[in-house]
Parts: structure tokens; C-alpha cells; sequence
């Protein structure tokens, strides 16, 4: 009697599936080991309104407060509605802008520091993956 041969069909994933699978294995397989180590997982909106809640309420409010006394800690109006840390949405608009102008000079004036912060970038996925596997293993 011949032997019988099972086959299986396999279907050929795109390369956006296999990253999205493998991104879904780290994560998951990242969470189980901060959940056995008791630390949060990774849901940092849920971790900074926790924070939010433990932080003292002085903190919390200190700058509508200022606003509401002395008006956007820039410009002195009132008038406006506040945005963020004391300024009004026009100056911090202009604080965001800014600052984003001063890092793109600096990254033009040092571009050894971004070529390092881009290798760790790229790499960071692959030492991640690795670490856990390794942990695994143990």
C-alpha cells in the first residue's frame, strides 16, 4: 500500500505582510516579558495618564493658572485662547516652529551625530528582536 503524502499549500506573503507579522511578534513577544517582569506594557498614552493622576495638582494646572492671571507668558495677551506651557496658540506655534528650525541647523552643522542616530534607528529593531530571542532561549 503506497504511503500517503500530505501536502500543504503554503500562500506567499508580500513583504508588507511578513514586516507587519514580524512587528506583531516582537511586540507581543516584548510585552509577555515586561508583563513577567512586572513592568507596564507598552501603551504609553494609558502610562502617561496614570502619571497625570499621581502627579500634584499645583502641577497640573500651574499653567492655565499663569495664563489665566498674566495672560501668554510671550506675547501678554489675554484675550486668546491658551495652548500649552503659558503661551497662547499663535506664540506657541512660533516656540514649536523654532525649535524646529534650531534642530535642522544643528543636524546641518553636525552630521556625524545624525548618521549615529540614524544607524541606531535602523538597527534598533534587529538588537531588539535579538535580545529577546536570546532571552528566550535562556
Amino acid at each position: 500500500m503506497p504511503k500517503k503524502t500530505r501536502v500543504e499549500i503554503v500562500r506567499k506573503r508580500s513583504p508588507e505582510d511578513m514586516k507587519a507579522m514580524l512587528d506583531r511578534l516582537v511586540r507581543s513577544k516584548l510585552e509577555e516579558i515586561l508583563a513577567e517582569r512586572g513592568e507596564d506594557q507598552l501603551e504609553p498614552a494609558t502610562r502617561s495618564r496614570r502619571i497625570r493622576q499621581i502627579h500634584p495638582g499645583f502641577e497640573r494646572v500651574k499653567h492655565v493658572l499663569y495664563f489665566e492671571k498674566w495672560g501668554c507668558q510671550t506675547c501678554g495677551k489675554k484675550n486668546v485662547a491658551h495652548m500649552s506651557n503659558a503661551k497662547c496658540e499663535r506664540c506657541s506655534g512660533r516656540f514649536i516652529q523654532r525649535m524646529q528650525q534650531l534642530e535642522i541647523q544643528w543636524v546641518r552643522n553636525n552630521p556625524e551625530s545624525q548618521i549615529a542616530d540614524d544607524i541606531d534607528h535602523l538597527t534598533r529593531r534587529h538588537r531588539t528582536a535579538r535580545a529577546l530571542l536570546e532571552e528566550g532561549e535562556e
